[in-house]
């Protein structure tokens, strides 16, 4: 192994925290009232003739940052609603993998997006692909020639799905290196957890509990 890649390793382990912060601070923007107005400014004209909506999914899984073998997993039908997700932030774990869904004019991508490497697992795709699909003069292809037109149009749409999670690690960089912003945001957030938990765990943060939801020289939750 060369220098260059061994840096690049190292590069890459000291920066492994921003999965992390950036799939919690997702889910919590995500869960806001106005989620889906800052998702249409964030992904403004990112695509071609689509404005993608993104929604939570029904999984989630958390871990704490210096111990990522400490996990909690959270399955809910409406991950807004679960108090255990919350909770988990609130008690110092950030949020390793998370399932996202997000619905494009014709179809909608279901997957779990990865902390640790931004990778897409399980992705599925719903959407009428086939005869009402293709354009009227594409109807008289045969049967060959459509199957390839399908996997044309689901590629392209995993290719838009990428888009998206781009523009919104994107816009979080730029808030994540704006130290004004950035501290206006983290605020924000503390709020909307301890709102959504309600009185009975909204309690003053000591500096020790903070310490657990941070990684390492990063104020994050």
């Amino acid at each position: 192994m060369t220098e260059h890649h061994k840096e690049i390793l190292k590069l890459r382990e000291r920066m492994s925290f921003l999965g992390y912060e950036f799939l919690t601070w997702c889910f919590l923007l995500l869960d806001r009232d106005d989620a889906k107005a800052h998702i249409k400014v964030i992904t403004n004209n990112k695509l071609f003739k689509e404005e993608p909506h993104i929604v939570l999914g029904k999984r989630l899984v958390t871990c704490l940052p210096e111990l990522k073998e400490q996990k909690t997993s959270v399955i809910s039908p409406i991950l807004e609603a679960s108090h255990e997700a919350f909770a988990s932030i609130r008690n110092g774990h950030m949020i390793e993998t998370l399932s996202l869904t997000i619905k494009f004019s014709s179809l909608s991508v279901a997957f779990n997006l990865h902390a640790q490497d931004f990778a897409f697992t399980q992705a599925q795709l719903k959407s009428d692909f086939g005869k009402d699909s293709l354009l009227e003069n594409e109807q008289s292809l045969d049967e060959k020639d459509k199957n390839r037109e399908e996997i044309f149009l689901r590629m392209a749409a995993l290719d838009d799905t990428e888009r998206v999670i781009d523009a919104v690690f994107q816009y979080f960089l730029k808030l994540r290196l704006n130290e004004k912003a950035y501290k206006y945001e983290l605020s924000l957030m503390r709020d909307q957890v301890d709102k959504r938990l309600g009185g009975y765990l909204a309690q003053p943060r000591s500096v020790e509990n903070l310490a657990r939801a941070i990684s390492p020289g990063n104020d994050f939750l």
